[in-house]
């Protein structure tokens, strides 16, 4: 590299060294946001998993895959079961009156229903046992989110203090607004003609440094909570179930 392209290399434009930070804090966020993405999906959600995963487990027989082989064939056993169950329950709402024989079936179908709902949802929730004031025991079953401190952390505020050494000050090419046949019709966003500063960032001041150095001041926090989830939350909360306990363990 030739030594006035190798010396000039360094240089930066202004709107370059403004961006830069920028681009950092944003990249920051988006880093952020799907951290805490995830870990809702983990602590909320069951696991999904897909063909190429079965696929893997499959060519890849060991104890524990063989087990989550096993889970998720069960899985699936039970979605069956459920779409059964629900093409039933709408056979026997086809009927203005039901016999005692189909009402009873209609309930047992409900309750079988919920508990593979809760079972093979797609949400993890927690079964909690209670009994009641007049000696009844219960099972109210809490969805995992609506159990969580869920606070997103995100950047609040940001600070950049640095210098840019001015190294060069250039005019930019003039813009073309004439109307003669051939030259480009687009006019300028600008008015004034602007110049490109270019430089580079101000060494520390401290005697013999030759660093270049910015200064950043970020504060972290929590956020609001987006509106989508708070919904969510509120939803699923308001939803909980609960129900006579039972031997079916969820």
């Amino acid at each position: 590299m030739p030594e006035d392209e190798e010396k000039n290399s360094d240089r930066l434009s202004l709107s370059e060294a403004l961006l830069a930070p920028l681009n950092s804090i944003f990249e920051a966020q988006v880093h952020a946001s799907r951290a805490f993405l995830n870990f809702l999906l983990q602590m909320g959600f069951r696991h999904i998993y897909t063909a190429d995963d079965e696929k893997y487990l499959a060519a890849n027989p060991t104890p524990e895959n063989e087990a989550i082989l096993a889970k998720i064939q069960e899985e699936k056993n039970g979605k069956e079961r459920m779409k059964g169950l629900n093409e039933r329950l709408q056979a026997l709402s086809i009927p203005e009156v039901l016999t005692t024989a189909q009402q009873q079936e209609q309930e047992r179908i409900k309750k079988e229903l919920r508990d593979l709902k809760i079972k093979y949802g797609a949400l993890h929730q927690q079964p909690i046992d209670y009994i009641d004031a007049y000696g009844q025991e219960h099972t109210i079953y809490i969805p995992n989110l609506s159990l969580l401190p869920i606070k997103p952390l995100g950047i609040q505020q940001a600070n950049f203090k640095y210098e840019l050494r001015v190294m060069n000050s250039v005019k930019t090419d003039e813009p073309q607004i004439r109307t003669s046949q051939g030259t480009n019709p687009k006019r300028p966003w600008f008015l004034l003609d602007p110049k490109k500063i270019e430089g580079e960032f101000a060494p520390q001041q401290k005697e013999n440094s030759t660093d270049k150095t910015i200064k950043i001041d970020v504060t972290v926090g929590a956020m609001d909570t987006p509106y989508g989830l708070h919904k969510l939350i509120s939803t699923l909360t308001g939803i909980a179930e609960d129900s006579p306990k039972t031997n079916t363990k969820p």
